[in-house]
């Protein structure tokens, strides 16, 4: 005898439960907070020992932790630096190179540029410090079209893409799930505040490059000792200098900037973090 086939069989299309489970929970969560904290991620010409293999994805994935522990300071971050750009673009145009676009103003604040002088290996130049070289016939103004930097710029569209469409498809979820009266958990509500993030991150670094690894050398005529006596600057200052020799150009910090404090505050707590200084409102952590 066969045994009696069981009654709650349903033939055809069955619908999934209307049910979340912890797994649902965090695989949602957690694929947006990743996808949120890689592709904003537009960070400044690293190292040269960090370009290149495992080391530039070590590189990018500690500022991924960055990004997730500090998503605030991110954004700000980011904020300054679009505003230097934006600053630039002023310093250039009043000094009569129009072609000059913030675009220009990232690559450089990011370390693209290089200046050679006669008697000093190149280093990076802000695009303040460029202007001053400039605008005091130091050098000619460097010939870097818009093209020469898209050539180097490996935005991936799709990628922001579909971050794009997982955070608009998470923002719906969580409408429907508040529409109907459902509650949240903690994680989706933090996943609120990643998205709210990544939207302004993605906004100032718009025009920024990613990942870059050429950097453009502009050849100085002259001594960068010459440089020093014609600005009345003393020779003591090539000896005592904390980033480039050129930090008599870059102002003091702005009192008012919000994540100054952060990072003294973080050079206090962890004594063995060391900064270095490729271009102007960028930081490398190197652990």
């Amino acid at each position: 005898m066969f045994p009696h086939p069981p009654q709650n069989v349903v033939h055809g299309w069955m619908s999934t439960p209307n049910i979340r489970g912890t797994r649902d929970i965090l695989s949602s969560s957690l694929s947006t907070i990743w996808l949120c904290t890689w592709t904003c991620l537009c960070l400044n010409i690293p190292l040269a020992r960090s370009r290149r293999g495992y080391r530039a994805l070590l590189h990018k994935f500690r500022w991924q932790l960055f990004a997730i522990f500090f998503p605030e300071v991110l954004v700000g971050t980011a904020a300054e630096q679009w505003l230097s750009a934006r600053q630039s673009v002023t310093a250039f145009s009043r000094l009569g190179h129009s072609q000059w676009t913030i675009r220009h103003g990232f690559f450089a604040d990011m370390g693209g540029i290089l200046v050679a002088f006669r008697d000093c290996e190149p280093f990076p130049v802000d695009s303040q410090q460029l202007a001053y070289l400039v605008e005091n016939k130091h050098l000619a103004m460097p010939a870097i079209s818009v093209d020469d930097i898209l050539c180097v710029d490996k935005a991936n569209g799709l990628a922001r893409f579909l971050t794009m469409v997982q955070m608009l498809w998470f923002c719906v979820s969580c409408i429907a799930r508040g529409a109907s009266g459902l509650g949240f958990s903690t994680l989706e509500v933090s996943t609120l505040a990643f998205i709210f993030c990544t939207l302004h991150t993605f906004f100032f670094w718009y025009y920024k490059p990613l990942d870059p690894e050429l950097q453009k050398i502009v050849p100085v005529v002259t001594d960068i000792t010459h440089l020093f006596q014609r600005s009345g600057i003393s020779l003591d200052s090539l000896e005592s200098y904390t980033l480039t020799p050129l930090d008599f150009v870059k102002p003091p910090p702005d009192s008012r900037s919000l994540i100054t404090p952060f990072w003294f505050g973080l050079m206090v707590v962890f004594g063995q973090v060391r900064r270095r200084y490729l271009a102007s409102n960028f930081i490398f952590l190197e652990f």
